[in-house]
C-alpha cells in the first residue's frame, strides 16, 4: 500500500472507531472491514491501543469531587493569595546588555566585510 493512502485509511479507521466520520465514508469503510481483513485487523490494533492506554493511563479510582477540593485547599493553605514581588528593572537593564553587544558586534562585523568586499571590487 502506498504511504499516503496508509495514512488515509489509518485517519479513517480511527475516525471509523470514534465515531467521526460522515455517514457516506462510515459506510465505505464498513464495507472495507467486511472484505478486507487487513482492515478488521488494523481496527482490532486501534482497539487494542485503546483498551491498553485507557487500563494504563485512566485513575485507579474517581475520587469524592468535594473530598478532592478539601483536601486541595488544605494542602495549598489558600487563607490569603501571596502578591508576587515587582520585577527589578535592574535586572532587565542588565539582562540585554549581552543582546545589545551582540547587535553590535554583528553590526561591526557585517560593516567590515561590506567594506572588505567593497574594496576588492566583488560587490
Amino acid at each position: 500500500m502506498l504511504p499516503w493512502k496508509k495514512r488515509a485509511v489509518e485517519t479513517d479507521l480511527s475516525a471509523y472507531r470514534d465515531g467521526q466520520l460522515p455517514p457516506d465514508r462510515t459506510d465505505r469503510i464498513g464495507e472495507e472491514l467486511v472484505f478486507n481483513p487487513d482492515y478488521r485487523d488494523r481496527l482490532a490494533a486501534y482497539d487494542q491501543i485503546a483498551d491498553l492506554l485507557k487500563t494504563e493511563l485512566g485513575p485507579d479510582r474517581i475520587p469524592d469531587s468535594i473530598a478532592f477540593s478539601r483536601d486541595l485547599v488544605d494542602r495549598l493553605q489558600l487563607d490569603t493569595p501571596q502578591a508576587e514581588p515587582a520585577p527589578n528593572p535592574n535586572r532587565l537593564r542588565s539582562a540585554m546588555r549581552p543582546a545589545l553587544w551582540a547587535s553590535l558586534g554583528l553590526v561591526a562585523t557585517a560593516g567590515i566585510t561590506l567594506f572588505s568586499l567593497r574594496r576588492r571590487k566583488l560587490t
